[in-house]
């Protein structure tokens, strides 16, 4: 009778590991957004138009604070989190946000 205790709260804790570490490797992906970069357009140095992502944030143009010289490449898809900040766009530059972006990855 103690094996059979000893072997059930062993799969127990066994089995609840499995779970978990899908779930983690879930999160990561999820909440990403897609856009494409676009350079000297509309009176703007760069902006993101976004493809994919929330709803109410598909079709925007998003002008990127602190926006490193490798992704200022025109067509680029990017996938990124963003957050937006109350920071000025720059001069006759219509675009509908300005956002400070993370975990940005390069799609091929």
């Amino acid at each position: 009778m103690k094996i059979f205790g000893f072997l059930f709260g062993l799969t127990f804790l066994l089995s609840c590991k499995t779970p978990c570490k899908i779930k983690q490797a879930a999160s990561n992906t999820d909440n990403k957004t897609i856009g494409i970069v676009h350079v000297a357009e509309n009176n703007c140095p760069y902006y993101i138009e976004v493809i994919k992502g929330d709803k109410d944030d598909l079709n925007k143009k998003l002008y990127p604070i602190d926006f490193k010289d490798n992704y200022k490449k025109k067509g680029l898809k990017l996938s990124f989190n963003f957050t937006y900040s109350k920071a000025m766009s720059p001069d006759n530059c219509s675009v509908d946000g300005v956002v400070v972006i993370n975990n940005v990855d390069v799609i091929p």
